[in-house]
């Protein structure tokens, strides 16, 4: 397997991976589109309104609490149409999907702009604790709220991960002429037979 045939099969699994990202992407756009739609039509337009008459309530506070109870009905319709609520499932971290995790993080961090970090990490381990997820779970949404959802985050977890990545390339310094020579030319590669790559120190890459 010669240059060619590596950057040939290189280049099909790129256009793999970018086809599925771009149907995930699909997906959440998607989404984003008949987010809470339930909520426009009946039965649930009714009864968003007449709970928009009251005021609006601390999250998490007994005020709360027993507003949920009194519009249950309400709520009970939307959560089993709308799949970004833990509350749609019986098992909400074992059925649950990621793109059904990703539209509930995003329905969390909606209630306010410019969120505080500290004051979304808190909102986050309150709802898994709330849900009982796991904190593997915990921390996944954690992450992703720090590096994709944060204001102003500008140096997330992803470009430290690749900082480190190049830097470690960069302290090993491998020898990419080493590499090159072998492959110069595909027809005296094929004359040669297989090539011996004992001399290469792989032990750098």
């Amino acid at each position: 397997m010669g240059v060619n045939s590596t950057k040939s099969y290189t280049q099909e699994h790129i256009q793999s991976v970018r086809r599925l990202l771009n149907k995930f992407a699909d997906i959440l756009k998607y989404k984003g589109r008949v987010h809470d739609q339930s909520k426009l039509e009946e039965p649930e337009v009714y009864g968003w309104a007449a709970m928009d008459l009251e005021e609006k309530y601390d999250y998490g506070s007994p005020e709360y609490y027993d507003k949920l109870r009194r519009f249950s009905e309400v709520f009970k319709h939307h959560y089993t149409v709308n799949s970004h609520h833990p509350e749609h499932f019986a098992n909400p971290e074992g059925e649950m999907t990621l793109i059904d995790m990703i539209e509930m993080l995003c329905d969390w961090f909606a209630y306010k702009e410019n969120v505080p970090l500290n004051e979304g990490k808190q909102l986050i381990s309150d709802q898994c604790k709330r849900f009982n997820f796991s904190k593997t779970i915990k921390n996944l949404l954690i992450n992703t709220y720090v590096e994709y959802i944060r204001p102003n985050s500008d140096f997330g977890l992803y470009e430290q991960q690749q900082k480190l990545i190049a830097d470690m390339q960069l302290e090993q310094k491998p020898n990419y002429t080493e590499w090159e020579n072998y492959f110069i030319d595909e027809q005296e590669e094929n004359k040669k037979g297989d090539i011996d790559f004992s001399s290469i120190c792989f032990s750098c890459y």
